[in-house]
C-alpha cells in the first residue's frame, strides 16, 4: 500500500467514508502484468456495466491498456478504430508478437449468441411468466432500469441464474479458443525457461 496505512472502520461510527476500487477503471489488470508475476496468459471478467446490448464502448479493456502502456507495463497492442466501431462480442484476443508481453483473453457480459439458442434448456425448472413471456435465456443485460445494473442490490434467483449460465455459455462456446492460448502460452513459458529468461 506503499506510504498509506491499513485502517481497521470502527463499526461504532454512524458514518463512514470508503472509495469506490472502480473509481480510476472497473478492470484492472495492472498487477497480473508486473515483471514479478510474469503472465504468459490473463483471463478477465468484464462485469462492466455498459449503456445497452447493442453498443459497448469498451472503456474498461481501453483504460487498462493506457494504465499498462503509461506505466511501462506489457499489455498486448490494440486497434482502438476497429476495436470502438466493432458489435459487442462475448470474447476478444488480444495478442502481441512478443514473448515478453502476456495474451489477454477478455470476457464481457454481451447475450448475444446465448440469446439467439433456440429451445435452450435451464439447469432449474423455469416459469416463462417472470421472464416476460420470453425463453430463459431472451433478457437484455443493459438497459437503462437493467436488472444487473451496479446500483440494483437485489437480484431474483432467475436474474441471478440468467447471469450465471450466460458467462458460462460465453466461456464454453470459446473452450477450444481458450485451450489453444493456454498451450500457446506454455509453450513460450517453456521456451523462455530453454533460453534462461523464465
Amino acid at each position: 500500500m506503499g506510504h498509506r496505512t491499513k485502517q481497521a472502520i470502527d463499526t461504532e461510527e454512524e458514518e463512514i467514508s470508503i472509495c469506490d476500487a472502480g473509481i480510476v477503471k472497473n478492470v484492472s489488470v495492472e498487477c497480473m502484468l508486473r515483471d514479478s508475476r510474469r503472465s504468459d496468459l490473463i483471463i478477465v471478467f468484464d462485469m462492466n456495466h455498459y449503456l445497452n446490448d447493442e453498443y459497448f464502448d469498451y472503456m474498461p479493456i481501453l483504460q487498462s491498456a493506457e494504465h499498462a502502456w503509461r506505466d511501462g507495463l506489457p499489455f498486448p497492442p490494440i486497434n482502438v478504430k476497429e476495436l470502438v466501431n466493432s458489435p459487442p462480442k462475448e470474447f476478444l484476443v488480444f495478442e502481441s508478437d512478443s514473448d515478453d508481453c502476456p495474451t489477454v483473453l477478455w470476457f464481457t457480459l454481451c447475450n448475444k449468441s446465448f440469446k439467439n439458442l433456440k429451445n435452450y434448456k435451464p439447469k432449474r425448472p423455469f416459469d416463462a411468466s417472470k421472464n416476460d413471456g420470453r425463453p430463459f435465456n431472451d433478457f437484455p443485460v443493459f438497459s437503462k432500469d437493467g436488472n444487473y445494473s451496479t446500483y440494483k442490490f437485489n437480484n431474483t434467483g432467475l436474474q441471478f441464474d440468467q447471469l450465471h449460465q450466460l458467462m458460462y455459455h460465453n466461456v464454453t462456446s470459446h473452450i477450444e479458443d481458450i485451450k489453444k492460448h493456454i498451450a500457446q502460452a506454455v509453450e513460450r513459458r517453456k521456451m523462455r525457461l530453454q533460453n534462461g529468461n523464465a
